[in-house]
C-alpha cells in the first residue's frame, strides 16, 4: 500500500487498511524506541532513521491523532507492555536497534524479511531479529499473502510431487473461472464474452462486493471449489511427510526463519475503552515447531467455503481464497492469517 497517497482517500475500506498500517508502523518505531532508552542507546537509534523516514513517522502520527485520538494515547502503552514481554527473552544488551519493515531487500536484511525489528548486540552471534504482531484477542492477523499460481511450489517446494499439484490447482482454478464466467453472463442474458468487456459495458460491476446475491452465489462456489481442492492437496502433503510440511507452513504462520522471534501483543476492547492490553504471545521459532507437531484441518470458519483452518495447539492458521481485487480475472490470492487467544 502506498501510504502516504492513501492518507487522503475517502474510502472506508482503504481508510481501515491505513489505520491498521500505520498502528503497526507506530508500534514497531515505539518499541524500538523504548528498547534504545532501556538501554541507553536512544541516541544512536534515531541517528540512523533517515530524516524522510522520520518525518513520514510524524506525519503518521499526525494523521492517527486527528481520527482516533484514543488509540494515539494507547499505543505507548501497547508499546510498554510489549517491552515488557520482550525484556525477559533477550539475552544480551543491544547495540543496534534497526526497524526494517518494507525495506529488507533494499538494506541488506533480505533474509529477515518477516523480522520488523533487527536487535544487534555486541557480538555478530548476538541478533535478534524479531516479529512484532498487535492483534485483539481471539481476532485474526495477516502473516502471508502471495497469488496463488505458485502458492504450493514457492511453500512446499521441498514435496516431490509439488510440481505436478501446482499444475493440477491452476489447470482447476482457470477452469473453474471460465464456468463461473458462463455461468454469470448465462444469468444476466449476455452473450459470453472471456474479454468482459459487455459485462463492463452492461454497466455491472467487477467487484464481488457489489453484486447481487445470485451474482455472489456464482463467484463464492468458485472460490468454494478451489479452496476445497487447495485444502486436499495440503492434506495430502501433510499425510506424504509430517516433518517437512511442519518446516514449510512456519514461512505461513510468519516465523519461517530459524532465528527468528515472535511477539504478538493481543488487546482487548471493552463498552467504553478500547486497546487494553490483554496478553504477550513471544515465541521462537523452535517454540512454534513444537507447538504445531499436531495439526488438525478444519472448515473455514467466518469466512465459510472459501477458507479453511488448520487448528495447533494454541493458535489457528486461516488459509483464504480471495480475489485480487477484480473477480474478472482468475488471478486469486491466498491469505494466511492467525488467530491468537490470551491463556
Amino acid at each position: 500500500m502506498d501510504s502516504d497517497r492513501s492518507m487522503n482517500s475517502s474510502e472506508p475500506a482503504q481508510q481501515e487498511a491505513l489505520l491498521n498500517e500505520l498502528k503497526g508502523n507506530l508500534l514497531e518505531f515505539l518499541v524500538a524506541s523504548k528498547l534504545a532508552q532501556h538501554f541507553g542507546i536512544e541516541g544512536a537509534f534515531l541517528s540512523q532513521i533517515p530524516g524522510p523516514d522520520l518525518q513520514r513517522l510524524m506525519d503518521y502520527e499526525e494523521w492517527l491523532k486527528a481520527r482516533d485520538s484514543y488509540l494515539f494515547s494507547q499505543l505507548p502503552l501497547l508499546a510498554d507492555f510489549a517491552l515488557e514481554n520482550l525484556l525477559p527473552s533477550l539475552h544480551f544488551s543491544p547495540k543496534s536497534i534497526q526497524i526494517l519493515g518494507k525495506s529488507t531487500a533494499i538494506s541488506g536484511f533480505r533474509a529477515w524479511e518477516e523480522a520488523d525489528l533487527f536487535i544487534k548486540g555486541a557480538t555478530e552471534r548476538e541478533i535478534f531479529p524479531l516479529s512484532l504482531k498487535l492483534c485483539r484477542n481471539n481476532s485474526y492477523v495477516n502473516t502471508k499473502s502471495g497469488g496463488i499460481k505458485s502458492f504450493l511450489t514457492k511453500y512446499f517446494l521441498g514435496f516431490e510431487v509439488i510440481e505436478e499439484m501446482q499444475s493440477k490447482l491452476n489447470r482447476l482454478v482457470m477452469g473453474e473461472f471460465e464456468k463461473m464466467r458462463v455461468g454469470l453472463f448465462k444469468l444476466n442474458l449476455l452473450a459470453d464474452d472471456p474479454t468482459w468487456r459487455s459485462w463492463v459495458a452492461a454497466g455491472k460491476s467487477e467487484l464481488p462486493g457489489q453484486l447481487a446475491a445470485p451474482e455472489k452465489e456464482i463467484v463464492h462456489a468458485f472460490y468454494a471449489t478451489t479452496n476445497s481442492f487447495l485444502k486436499k492437496c495440503l492434506q495430502q502433503l501433510y499425510q506424504e511427510n509430517e516433518d517437512l510440511f511442519i518446516t514449510c507452513l512456519l514461512p505461513l504462520l510468519g516465523a519461517g526463519h530459524p532465528q527468528l522471534t515472535q511477539l504478538i501483543v493481543l488487546y482487548e476492547n471493552e463498552k467504553d475503552k478500547k486497546y487494553i492490553p490483554r496478553a504477550g504471545l513471544i515465541f521462537s521459532n523452535q517454540d512454534l515447531r513444537r507447538e504445531i507437531a499436531d495439526i488438525h484441518f478444519q472448515e473455514g470458519g467466518s469466512q465459510g467455503l472459501s477458507s479453511f483452518e488448520l487448528q495447533l495447539q494454541n493458535r489457528v492458521l486461516q488459509i483464504r481464497c480471495k480475489p485480487m481485487n477484480k473477480f474478472t480475472t482468475p488471478a486469486l490470492k491466498i491469505n494466511c492469517s492467525i488467530k491468537c487467544h490470551a491463556p
